[in-house]
């Protein structure tokens, strides 16, 4: 087996649990991260989408990297490290782009990142330098591995994910109009089915996910414009003022209101400095 030099080792291997974290950073070094619960990722730091858990991403250098927490705690698995570029040529997963694995891979390189970790931090281990690399070797041997279990896997139901992924699509770019009623009448599935196939394709319930863009788009409306609650409740096809503050409080834990000042105090002050 062919290792390539690692020009710096690894900076960091280890397991992290955020409690209330937002993550917007670049690093001079190739990242892997797996995460082991939900959460929202973001390729450009703007929109986020939902990650199921057992999702991994490799990110290169200076790429931003932008995640969050969703419902409960975040818990991932990360290591910093430094290759030459040419290492990658000898894998097929895309970096940059996030895709989920199974739990046993999952499993399997969470421990070999507990191992490298182990490895660094323990003193005077023999051949420390090169234990890590061909640990590192093996972690991008499990990625690939388990890349390439899930494309085989997905096979058979790329062409029902492309219609849901299409539908999902939609919904995004008009949660107000695009109702669950309306997605399942565009797919021409039972309500049922359709709701168990979004869930497993996409680890949320149509219901949910909607929310969630809808919840996104009020705060654009907040942010950005002084449009009363009752105009804005109007343009996201909600019913009434007081069923949008009791489902924005409900994932925000604020009023609508409260949050509008939180928004222009913080941009006040970002102006001012």
């Amino acid at each position: 087996m062919k290792y390539y030099e690692i020009i710096d080792c690894v900076v960091l291997a280890n397991k992290m649990e955020w409690k209330n974290f937002s993550e917007y950073s670049f690093s001079d070094k190739y990242l892997l991260l797996v995460f082991q619960t939900s959460c929202e990722l973001s390729y450009n730091g703007n929109d986020f989408f939902i990650i199921p858990p057992n999702s991994v991403i490799v990110y290169n250098p200076n790429k931003l990297h932008s995640f969050r927490k969703t419902d409960g705690d975040l818990l991932n698995s990360f290591m910093y490290f430094n290759v030459d570029a040419s290492f990658f040529k000898q894998f097929e997963f895309p970096l940059n782009q996030v895709f989920t694995i199974s739990d046993g891979y999952a499993n399997l390189l969470i421990h070999t990142i507990d191992e490298i970790s182990y490895i660094i931090n323990t003193p005077f281990a023999p051949d420390k330098k090169i234990s890590v690399i061909k640990k590192i070797s093996h972690a991008f041997n499990i990625v690939d591995l388990a890349y390439h279990e899930k494309l085989k896997n997905n096979c058979a139901e790329t062409p029902k994910l492309q219609i849901f992924s299409d539908i999902r699509s939609k919904m995004f770019e008009n949660p107000a109009e695009y109702t669950v009623k309306k997605m399942i009448e565009t797919s021409h599935y039972s309500k049922v089915y359709f709701i168990a196939k979004y869930k497993e394709f996409f680890h949320i319930t149509p219901s949910q996910d909607r929310k969630k863009q809808l919840i996104a788009l009020i705060k654009r409306y907040l942010q950005s414009t002084n449009f009363s609650l009752e105009t804005i409740a109007n343009l996201c096809g909600i019913q009434s003022v007081a069923y949008l503050i009791r489902l924005f409080k409900s994932e925000e834990s604020i009023t609508p209101y409260q949050y509008r000042l939180k928004t222009a105090n913080a941009n006040y002050l970002k102006n001012k400095n």
